[in-house]
């Protein structure tokens, strides 16, 4: 089974890959607009290399090619605006960067 995780390099995202990590059949794809640093290619997970892309879900052009690409059987929506001062600066949409 794949499963893509939206928010998966956030508090619980890492937390539930933690936890996958250990079931054989799992595959991860993780989706998370990285606040700081570049794009990764891949993210180590408890020791497996799982594929990561630096993708905001505002983008829905990028979301659904990454998902047509990477066809996940499931989809575990973690992604949140981790601070409401990120969310007030942009009217609530999450869109800018601080």
């Amino acid at each position: 089974m794949k499963i893509a995780v939206t928010g998966g390099a956030g508090f619980i995202g890492s937390a539930l890959l933690g936890a996958l990590a250990g079931e054989p059949d799992v595959r991860v794809v993780i989706l998370d607009r990285q606040w700081e640093g570049a794009a990764a290619t891949e993210a180590d997970v408890a020791g497996k290399r799982r594929p990561t892309y630096n993708a905001d879900l505002t983008d829905r052009e990028a979301i659904a090619d990454i998902l047509r690409f990477e066809e996940p059987d499931a989809v575990v929506h973690l992604a949140a605006i981790p601070a409401t001062d990120v969310a007030d600066a942009d009217g609530g949409t999450g869109t800018s960067q601080q």
